[in-house]
């Protein structure tokens, strides 16, 4: 059944000759308390210029956004300056918008990836992932029990924003606990089509709420798939 699930997914992939949005993630980590994770999500637009960041405020134990965010700047076709001004330029505004709660909320811990692979990478299963947690201070000794997070996705109706071509809702499961499952989605999320586990992301100083999902989220886009990204805390 895993080989059959893989082979669907890889199915489901736009062909090379097809052009969508491919955003990027940047962690900005952990705050000291463990009680806020920040990552950025910022990218080029898709067939015209301009482009878009986007900084996350996420409440690791109520899984919620901080109000107030995200923070967001960006520049669109037909703005003043958009064929101008470069993707390091629009990041740049994008943070300085969000610098009060940068410092309301940091310093920050980047941390440390736990367990992470590609869309690219050949023989990976898009998934799951498993993972050993490292003794920081005995390298490279490793802990003996073998974590591991597992994704699956089902077909997810009566999702409003989604008309009637319908979505992929997404559940996920942490050493064979259920903790997330979709039962409808936020319009933030657009109408997903697949979703790819990327990361997992701990804290430097490991702790029950220091650790995330970064999965990537695959929506119809201009010319084929558009990617994002969302995190999801490992605490629940």
């Amino acid at each position: 059944m895993r080989f059959i699930l893989m082979v669907v997914f890889a199915s489901l992939l736009p062909s090379y000759g097809e052009a969508g949005r491919a955003d990027r993630y940047n962690i900005v980590g952990f705050s000291s308390d463990r009680k806020v994770f920040v990552f950025e999500v910022y990218g080029d637009n898709d067939a015209a210029p301009g482009g878009r960041s986007s900084f996350y405020f996420i409440d690791l134990k109520s899984d919620t956004w901080l109000p107030g965010t995200p923070v967001a700047y960006a520049l669109n076709d037909g703005d003043l300056d958009s064929d101008e001004i470069g993707l390091d330029e629009i990041r740049s505004r994008a943070r300085s918008k969000a610098e009060r709660l940068l410092k309301k909320h940091g310093p920050f811990d980047a941390g440390i990836v736990s367990a992470a692979q590609s869309l690219g990478q050949e023989g990976v299963d898009p998934y799951k992932l498993r993972w050993r947690d490292l003794y920081l201070g005995a390298l490279p000794a490793r802990s003996e029990q073998t974590d591991s997070l597992e994704i699956s996705t089902f077909p997810l109706s009566g999702v409003g924003h989604c008309d009637d071509a319908g979505a992929v809702g997404l559940a996920i499961s942490f050493n064979g606990k259920m903790i997330s499952r979709d039962e409808n989605l936020p319009a933030s999320r657009g109408c997903p089509v697949g979703y790819f586990l990327e990361e997992v992301r701990s804290s430097f100083y490991y702790s029950p709420l220091g650790r995330v999902a970064i999965v990537a989220v695959f929506t119809p886009g201009f010319e084929g798939w558009d990617r994002g990204y969302i995190t999801i805390p490992l605490s629940r």
